[in-house]
């Protein structure tokens, strides 16, 4: 299910003309993967609205997915591949958050961490060549 998502994400975001408004674009996307969200859950499970979730949970939450949405638009604008833009944008952002974990998680931060973000961060670079 993610991976079919992924692609389909990628190829159809690769395609958002230079002209389209970015934020309409954005916000059209986001209304109707709302409706989309809304049947599906009515049609698998009693409607219970956001239960206990904070506002200032849910608004972190939208900030933050607006951030990668029109990140991506911007990086498929400027020339980036599909083939590499995702993988180093991921890449990144796996290392930075392995890092995040460990400082404001208290996460465990692992040997395997420590060999593994060179790794990542090699592989970006030969991806990217």
């Amino acid at each position: 299910m993610i991976q079919v998502g992924q692609i389909t994400y990628h190829l159809s975001m690769k395609r958002v003309g230079d002209r389209t408004n970015s934020l309409m674009l954005m916000a059209g996307v986001y209304a109707a993967g709302a409706l989309t969200l809304c049947a599906i859950s009515f049609g698998l499970q009693k409607p219970t609205g956001l239960g206990t979730v904070r506002p200032g949970l849910v608004l972190a939450l939208a900030g933050a997915v607006s951030l990668i949405e029109l990140g991506f638009v911007q990086l498929y604008r400027a020339g980036g591949g599909v083939a590499s833009s995702p993988l180093t944008a991921l890449g990144v952002g796996a290392c930075l958050l392995a890092l995040v974990g460990a400082v404001i998680e208290h996460e465990e931060f692992t040997a395997s961490n420590l060999v593994g973000i060179p790794i990542v961060l090699a592989g970006i670079f030969l991806v990217t060549r």
